[in-house]
């Protein structure tokens, strides 16, 4: 009975028995532990979201809209369309990063969730982008530095956001190139239907 092993690993969250399976055998355990995930209550932390280019330029955007928001109420003059901006930004960035961090986006099939966030980061993008001017040229003629700061954030963020949008528009065409050239069963050369 010694020569059967049974791998038991409750800290992972996986059992795997392999003792009846030769070393030749086609037939492997796939029962492996799924990196880069952490459980934090009933929830699965994606932590290689967090850690992607993607993730990464969410959190930049997140504390970004943040400091925007900050510093525009601090400046209170002329800063009201660079606030909506702002908290748009702050709230759309706090939905799609907890979407993808806690994997949501694959119990929601029916919305594609890439062209969402590709959309939402270009026109607010432009939003910032417009905020940031309106907001120099009000810290101008009221000779106020906390508009001048909320600007500068502005632009700061505008320019995260149109790197995030490259980034997603590349990911959205090789998606649907990739989809596009996918064999289909009348494309495969000598089918006949």
């Amino acid at each position: 009975m010694s020569s059967l092993r049974i791998q038991d690993n409750v800290e992972e969250g996986y059992t795997a028995d392999t003792s009846m399976i030769s070393q030749n055998s086609p037939y492997q355990s796939t029962t492996q532990p799924i990196p880069d995930r952490r459980q934090i209550a009933c929830l699965t932390l994606d932590l290689a979201y967090i850690k992607s280019q993607i993730g990464i330029l969410n959190l930049a955007i997140f504390g970004l809209t943040i400091l925007t928001l900050i510093c525009a109420g601090i400046a209170r003059h002329g800063q009201g369309f660079i606030i909506f901006v702002a908290l748009w930004g702050f709230i759309y960035t706090m939905i799609f990063i907890f979407i993808f961090a806690f994997r949501f986006f694959e119990k929601i099939p029916f919305i594609n969730w890439e062209l969402t966030s590709l959309l939402n980061s270009a026109i607010l993008c432009i939003f910032f982008l417009v905020g940031g001017c309106v907001s120099a040229a009000n810290a101008a003629s009221y000779a106020n530095g906390a508009g001048g700061v909320t600007a500068m954030f502005g632009f700061l963020t505008c320019a995260v956001l149109g790197v995030k949008t490259y980034l997603e528009f590349l990911a959205f065409k090789k998606k649907r190139d990739a989809r596009q050239q996918s064999p289909t069963v009348a494309h495969v050369k000598g089918a006949e239907l």
